[in-house]
């Protein structure tokens, strides 16, 4: 909660000054905006913790998007081998090589691909 300053009272300035300045987080801030009423105080190391609270909880609604749940290896492991028997080839295996310029083909060709 934030006190009637006495001598120093935040500014829109300082609070965006301390809220903005996100440093390495994946996050930046396009625009700022506050609605101060009053002569509020609150110490900077309240504004910096408000600030870095607001950049986790981001961050973890961010990790959340991507999250996947665990893979479940006996199904792969099924799949895995119902798949190799059903596609048993008869033939030699083959690999293609894509090679940019001509000195890549001849680095292929030399180490036998």
């Amino acid at each position: 909660k934030a006190e009637i300053a006495a001598k120093h009272p935040l500014t829109m300035e300082t609070l965006e000054n301390h809220l903005t300045r996100l440093g390495d987080s994946p996050f930046r801030a396009e625009s700022f905006s506050a609605d101060i009423q009053g002569n509020p105080m609150l110490p900077f190391s309240k504004l910096n913790q408000v600030r870095r609270d607001a950049v986790d909880r981001l961050s973890s609604k961010l990790l959340m998007a991507h999250h996947r749940a665990p893979l479940d290896l006996r199904i792969i492991n099924h799949r895995v081998e119902n798949t190799t028997e059903k596609q048993k080839r008869s033939g030699p295996s083959f690999l293609t090589v894509f090679a940019g310029n001509l000195d890549l083909l001849k680095v292929a060709l030399t180490a036998g691909v």
